[in-house]
């Protein structure tokens, strides 16, 4: 059933599947990547779940999105924003952070690695991925410090 379903999935999305294996195979990845984004903004949307539940799914759209594709997409980014915002965790705070980066938004991606900081000072990403912001806004100092810490933390 779940080949029949990626099979109509693939071939709606304009994939052929028939064309060779290997292109079978990226179908089957990109099909399946979609089920489950698809899947995760069901239950993300769900109004009469709790909070908690609603921002894992959230979150989890986030992190496929920026994981899969290389530019953030507008549904990707909302995602980010509503996992934070729903249920905030240092973790989802890296997450939106990344995504504002991605769009070059910065001094909006350092905001996101402060607040995750402040919930979770030994997660060494946030001051990593912060350290990559300040680099890009042009920080050198501030840039070092924050590797120099991430270091120490492991990442």
């Amino acid at each position: 059933m779940r080949t029949m379903t990626t099979l109509l999935v693939c071939v709606l999305m304009g994939l052929s599947p028939l064309a060779h294996a290997d292109e079978f195979s990226d179908c089957n990845k990109s099909c399946d990547l979609a089920l489950r984004i698809a899947q995760c903004k069901r239950i993300a949307e769900r109004t009469d779940f709790p909070n908690a539940t609603r921002s894992a799914a959230y979150a989890k759209v986030c992190y496929l999105g920026l994981l899969h594709n290389p530019e953030v997409d507008r549904s990707t980014f909302e995602a980010c924003r509503m996992g934070v915002e729903l249920g905030p965790t240092a973790e989802r705070h890296n997450l939106f952070g990344v995504a504002k980066f991605k769009v070059g938004a910065y001094k909006g991606a350092i905001k996101s690695f402060d607040a995750g900081i402040i919930l979770n000072p030994a997660l060494g990403a946030l001051y990593y991925n912060r350290a990559l912001a300040y680099e890009k806004r042009g920080d050198s100092k501030a840039a070092a410090d924050d590797f120099a810490q991430a270091k120490l933390l492991g990442e």
